[in-house]
């Protein structure tokens, strides 16, 4: 399986992938995790899309997050895709309650190498993120299906986050979510 998850900011990806990849034992790769280095810095978009093309050049692979200028590089490669959209006010209110808890000193949620730095990072980017959660349906999610459908496949509409078991039941069924 390789199987991409998106959506917008707060909407669950990484939350439902980590389901999934321990039901199947499939390797997850969360996109924050693999872009951010410590003190919030960038790769090179180079570098950015070796270390994609690398992921994703993998058998079997989970990958969450969205980063919408490389979502190519995932959707060639991919078996399955899954949208997680909860809605604007949905992924709105859980983007100020990981914030609180990020400045309450729960850094779990943030990317793997800046929990070191916690809260003092908690409000970074907020307004942005917002915004792209805000605009997901309009501007994201319509790119999110071209490119899909130009590699052949149909995303799997999710709302708030559904039970793992009957996601992949529903996976397994369909092989997989390509276009006839």
């Amino acid at each position: 399986m390789r199987l991409v998850v998106a959506g917008p900011p707060g909407a669950g990806k990484t939350r439902l992938a980590t389901a999934l990849a321990a039901r199947t034992t499939t390797p997850l790769y969360d996109l924050d995790d693999l872009y951010w280095g410590s003190g919030w810095t960038r790769p090179t978009p180079e570098t950015w899309r070796t270390r994609l093309t690398e992921v994703t050049g993998r058998d079997s692979w989970i990958i969450a997050g969205n980063f919408q200028p490389t979502m190519d590089i995932r959707l060639r490669r991919a078996t399955h895709v899954i949208v997680v959209d909860p809605g604007p006010a949905v992924c709105l209110a859980r983007l100020a309650r990981r914030t609180l808890g990020i400045y309450l000193g729960r850094t779990e949620e943030l990317p793997r190498h800046l929990r070191a730095e916690g809260r003092r990072q908690a409000g970074r980017g907020l307004t942005r993120i917002a915004r792209t959660a805000a605009r997901y349906r309009h501007v994201e999610l319509p790119q999110t299906h071209r490119l899909a459908h130009t590699h052949g496949l149909r995303p799997l509409h999710v709302g708030r986050t559904p039970d793992p078991t009957t996601l992949l039941t529903h996976l397994s069924l369909d092989r997989s979510t390509r276009c006839a």
